[in-house]
């Protein structure tokens, strides 16, 4: 019994150093298109962003050419409406995302060269929300009662596809496109109108963001 405890032991020991030793580390830029979705009587989308996220990741090994994937990054965000008077609002909002994904990659497509593909989600907090343009009557309802206009937290669906480039023994380099999309109404979920029904009910809010993914794993 001594002997298999110890074979269990220097198993997972060993496991647990393969393991280490093939996880990547990376730092990721991704500027983006920030676009929104809206549902509301008399309210609409208004248009579309540029906006900029960076982070940090790292990449788990599964089994050959799978990862799991997950790490830190910095969002930054955009909504936009107007209403039907024409009266248009933009808000900036930041995040800090945890993304958590599976990554798949294929064999060597070109010398160096692997495409991957992508799939999981996002859990985020809000950290700011600034009003570039505020003539949005929900608003004042926030500030009336001395709330903020969104919620805290949001959680989304997360897709990629790109290339990576083998630049040496372990660094490789990689760019690529992904789309992360919002599952929750953004809107706080608090507010109340002036009748005590609650705004999100009515109002719903979410957000897109479209990516050029870039950086370097080691």
């Amino acid at each position: 019994m001594k002997k298999f405890l110890i074979l269990v032991i220097v198993s997972l020991f060993v496991n647990t150093l393969v393991i280490a030793q093939e996880t990547k580390f990376g730092i990721r830029f991704a500027p983006n298109l920030a676009l929104n979705a809206v549902k509301g009587d008399n309210i609409e989308k208004n248009g579309i962003g540029a906006r900029f996220g960076a982070g940090i990741f790292a990449d788990f090994p599964l089994k050959d050419n799978v990862y799991f994937s997950t790490g830190l990054n910095f969002t930054s965000k955009r909504i936009g409406v107007k209403t039907d008077s024409d009266l248009k609002s933009v808000y900036n909002l930041q995040y800090i995302q945890l993304p958590l994904s599976i990554k798949f990659y294929t064999n060597e497509v070109a010398d160096k060269m692997k495409i991957y593909f992508s799939v999981g989600g996002t859990l985020e907090t809000k950290i700011a929300e600034k009003a570039k343009k505020d003539d949005f009557p929900l608003k004042a309802n926030a500030e009336s009662q001395d709330k903020p206009l969104f919620f805290f937290l949001d959680a989304g669906m997360l897709l990629g596809a790109g290339v990576e480039y083998q630049a040496g023994t372990s660094t490789a380099l990689f760019a690529g496109l992904s789309y992360n999309r919002s599952l929750l109404n953004n809107i706080n979920p608090t507010l109340k109108d002036k009748d005590g029904k609650k705004i999100a009910s009515d109002v719903r809010l979410s957000t897109s963001l479209i990516s050029l993914d870039l950086g370097v794993k080691f």
